[in-house]
Order: structure tokens, then sequence, then C-alpha cells
């Protein structure tokens, strides 16, 4: 609907593509509020808005609403800096006993976007290589509390940041070829030499791992972990930007990767997506497919299939297995496996594997 409309070109006008914004009385400014504060994209979409009111002297948004806009971007933002702060600090500290913090998703991609201040982050993911164990012991010897019940990574609060220390980059459990993506993965990192994040103590990833990573994150978000949102579209739009048609090889790869590991439709409606809500050029062979595509951008929009999380360990259990049920749909077009063999992955690596390694 025109509203929906309304934001995507927000969301252009913010990354830069788009500048001139013909003013339509009908929007309801109500709803496009809504949907950047459940998109994660209300600093980015407040700032848009600002430079409509300054273009359209006929410009009305309710006054109240505009304020609290504004009120919830600046909070954002200074969250945002805080977090960002205890970012730095945590990565010096890692950094002068001899480890190397790699920074996974949010604070790697945020440094792509016009401002860092559109890209706010709940946590902050790093991988220490083999320094897993390590990382977490001069944590503790901080005196601060380390949670190391789930498998795949630990986690503590720096500060006003949560902190999620990875033994593995992505999930290994539940099926074989998660392992050897997991291998793939790591095999990047360190065949590559990292860059420094803005003369900080952490490092970012190499451009493969970066767009590999962000694939499946996003994927296993959208198939079993009750959907992603906007910040999901925009963070691919910058990743397509930032390594375009240059990096041509590197797309080549990807696909290829894409392919080897069940991602290859997913890649496709994803650029699709992107493409059609920030304008970017996709720098990648993606051909259309009209019912992928349409289904991926309805349920970003929507999240239907969002699990409720519920106290108990049954309670808990059976609402994965309503999720999963529920993004059927999603399964089986996005992944390699069905939603039979997914949730017999699902039980039989909770049952067997509670603490997997990899070959």
């Amino acid at each position: 609907n025109s509203n929906i409309e309304t934001f995507f070109r927000l969301i252009r006008i913010a990354l830069g593509v788009e500048k001139e914004f013909p003013f339509q009385q009908e929007v309801d400014w109500n709803q496009v509020y809504r949907l950047a504060m459940d998109h994660g994209v209300c600093t980015m979409i407040c700032d848009a808005v600002e430079r409509v009111k300054n273009q359209n002297e006929a410009f009305n948004i309710d006054e109240d609403l505009w304020y609290e806009w504004v009120g919830q971007s600046m909070v954002k933002v200074m969250k945002c800096k805080a977090q960002w702060n205890d970012a730095q600090k945590l990565g010096a500290y890692w950094s002068e006993s001899g480890l190397r913090p790699v920074v996974l998703k949010g604070f790697a991609y945020a440094q792509l976007y016009p401002q860092i201040k559109y890209r706010t982050s709940c946590d902050l993911d790093v991988f220490l290589f083999d320094d897993w164990e390590r990382g977490n012991q001069l944590i503790e010897a901080l005196g601060i509390t380390v949670n190391r019940s789930y498998y795949k990574n630990s986690s503590f609060q720096a500060g006003v940041l949560n902190v999620e220390n990875h033994k593995f980059c992505s999930p290994i459990r539940g099926g074989g070829n998660r392992k050897k993506y997991e291998m793939y993965l790591q095999g990047l990192l360190k065949d590559s030499s990292l860059e420094k994040i803005n003369g900080t103590a952490l490092l970012c990833p190499p451009p493969l791992f970066n767009v590999l990573f962000f694939m499946s994150h996003a994927q296993y978000h959208c198939c079993y972990e009750g959907g992603i949102n906007m910040k999901f579209v925009c963070d691919w739009a910058m990743l397509m930007r930032k390594y375009s048609v240059e990096c041509e090889q590197m797309w080549a790869d990807f696909l290829q990767a894409c392919c080897k590991f069940g991602m290859l439709q997913f890649a496709q409606s994803m650029g699709q997506v992107a493409k059609r809500v920030c304008g970017i050029p996709i720098p990648y062979d993606c051909p259309v497919s009209e019912v992928c595509d349409e289904l991926l951008l309805s349920e970003i929009l929507t999240k239907s299939h969002f699990p409720k999380a519920k106290d108990g360990w049954w309670s808990y259990h059976w609402e994965l297995i309503r999720g999963v049920w529920k993004s059927r749909d999603l399964i089986n077009r996005f992944s390699d496996q069905s939603v039979a063999r997914s949730l017999w992955n699902m039980a039989t690596g909770y049952l067997f594997e509670k603490r997997p390694v990899l070959d």
C-alpha cells in the first residue's frame, strides 16, 4: 500500500539512492513510524522524514508523533554510541592480551552505512579463533560472569553491551553439512589478512566471509528463528553496494558456496528484495522468481510465523516446533531441507550433540 511504498522511499532517501520526494497528503505517518520501529530502522527513517519536512513547506505530521519519533531516535543514537565505546574497550583489552577479536555482523555492517548511527546493534558478536575459552577467562578475571550454557557461544555483559563470544561462527548442530560450512567460514578468516575497524583493535572479516555469513545468518533467522526485518534487507543492500560489481570473482565464489550449502534461492530472493526496497543494483547473477521474491518480502513485512517465547522446557521447545511448522513454506523454498528433515535434525542434534565439535 501507499504507506509501505512511502516507507521504502524513505529508506532509499536515507541511503542516498533517492533525493526527491513528492509529498503526499494521504500518508499515514503513524503507520510509517510503527514500521520504522518494528523493523529496526527508526533513526534512519527519522533522518529521511526530516529531509522531507525541509523540502515541503506544506508537510504535515502530528507534532506529538514527531517529537516521540525524534526522542526515540536520540535514545537509540546515544545507546549506540555507548555500546560502540564499550566494544572498543573490550577489543583493546582482548588485543592487549594477544587475542584477535573479529567482529561478526552488526558493528562490521554499520561501517557500510552513510552514517553509523543508522545501523543500531543489539549486541556484539565476536570470534576469537582458538582462544574462545581464554577470552572467557580474561572476562571472568574482571569479575564479570560468563554464561557458557549455549554450545555455539558464551555471553556476558560488558557495560551497556551484551557480548556473544562465538566458539562457532554458525550453528553446527543438526547435519554434517553445517559442520562443513563452519569449517569453510573459519578457513576464510584464517587465510585472510584482517583489517582493523576504524583504527580500533576490532577486526573486520574479509568480503567473502561477510557476504556468506550474512546470508546464512539471515536464512537461519528467516526459516527457523522467527523471521527477519528490514534491517536485514538494508544490511544486504549495503553489502551489495560495498562490494559491487568490481568484486566479480568474489561474487562468483559466493554463488558457488550458496549452491553448495543450500542458500542459492534465498540469496537470489534477498538480492531482489534489497533491490526493490533500497534501489541498490544486484552485483551477482540473480534471476527473478516472482513467487519466491514476493513470498520473502511479504514474510519480512508481516513476520507472521514469529514464535512466542514461553517459560518451561516443553513449552519453549513446542513453540520452536510450531514456529518451524508455520514457516514450512519458507523452509521448502529457501533451504535444501524439507520441514520433516529440519525437525528431525533439530531433535537428533539436541539429543545426541549436546556439545558438538568440528571433525
